[in-house]
């Protein structure tokens, strides 16, 4: 609660009543009695939507960008992973190959991994692209499952925030220590979809960005520097006092929050299913707003990646 006044004290704002219709103005800068106290998510509320409306975001807005942001990542991530997961499976079954005795969704990573390094000629086909994909979790069958089916609708209707699909029938994957019997419904030791979508999402950018000298990990200069997971403290970049990140605060169930000024400010869009789509939003939104519409050196315009569209009204 201390904190709660510590906040609503070091900020003046505009509280809008009702879905940003600017009905009744009323500041929160002075608070001395704790009866106003009262209704702290009324308050906590009016925060968010003071938020929203710093970074021109309305809720029709946010419903109208959450379908669209579903749209582009099915149709620029997870439908090309299925394509080329099929296409590169079909490659493996050739004359030439087949000694390798490898399949995509049986095969661990590390196998597929061993292949590239003593299979020279595999450099020059789609593996070394699907790869960085396939190490969100060591369940290779179901990945290949799960993405085929979030793949099927364009929205990804079968998305489930906290959970998942069944495990797939068959043996677990090649080089794994764990099992689960076939056709088991989804448990905690499978990845959420939240979290398959976001590690996809971030796979993606990693490709697409150039290195960064300073970041952690020199192969994920979009993951290394844009996102903090629940395990790990923030890194000298994202403790800068322009940095801004996602950062999960929780796996099950999963949840994420959008941390701006190095971590002096953090905009929590609230729990379930709409948490990741609008934290995504909101950082998409900070980086037209407040950072000339680049991740670093990577526009997500119209001549980049053009993902900022999602936001256009």
């Amino acid at each position: 609660m201390n904190q709660f006044v510590h906040f609503i004290n070091s900020y003046s704002f505009i509280c809008y009543e009702s879905q940003l219709t600017p009905l009744k103005l009323r500041s929160f800068a002075y608070i001395e009695s704790s009866d106003e106290l009262s209704n702290e998510l009324h308050l906590n509320e009016c925060i968010m939507r003071w938020r929203l409306f710093r970074y021109k975001l309305t809720n029709d807005r946010l419903l109208n960008a959450e379908h669209k942001i579903r749209s582009w990542i099915c149709q620029t991530i997870v439908r090309p992973l299925v394509k080329n997961i099929t296409s590169f499976n079909e490659l493996l079954n050739k004359v030439k190959y087949q000694n390798l005795h490898l399949k995509i969704g049986r095969s661990s990573v590390e196998s597929l991994q061993s292949a590239l390094s003593s299979k020279g000629d595999l450099i020059g086909t789609v593996l070394p692209y699907l790869i960085p994909y396939l190490k969100v979790h060591e369940k290779q069958a179901y990945i290949v499952k799960r993405a085929s089916e979030l793949s099927l609708d364009m929205f990804m209707k079968e998305f489930k925030w906290q959970s998942g699909g069944s495990e797939p029938n068959g043996k677990s994957s090649e080089g794994s220590s764990s099992y689960a019997p076939a056709g088991m419904p989804w448990g905690e030791y499978l990845p959420t979809d939240s979290q398959l979508i976001w590690y996809w999402l971030c796979t993606y950018l990693d490709a697409r960005m150039e290195t960064n000298p300073m970041a952690a990990n020199l192969n994920a200069p979009f993951s290394s520097v844009y996102f903090l997971n629940k395990f790990d403290k923030p890194s000298t970049l994202q403790s800068h006092k322009d940095a801004f990140y996602v950062h999960q605060t929780s796996i099950n169930p999963p949840h994420f929050e959008l941390v701006v000024d190095g971590g002096r400010e953090r905009f929590d869009v609230g729990k379930g299913s709409k948490n990741l789509w609008r934290t995504i939003l909101l950082f998409l939104q900070h980086i037209r707003l407040f950072n000339n519409n680049h991740i670093d050196h990577l526009s997500i315009g119209q001549n980049g990646i053009n993902l900022s569209c999602v936001l256009d009204d």
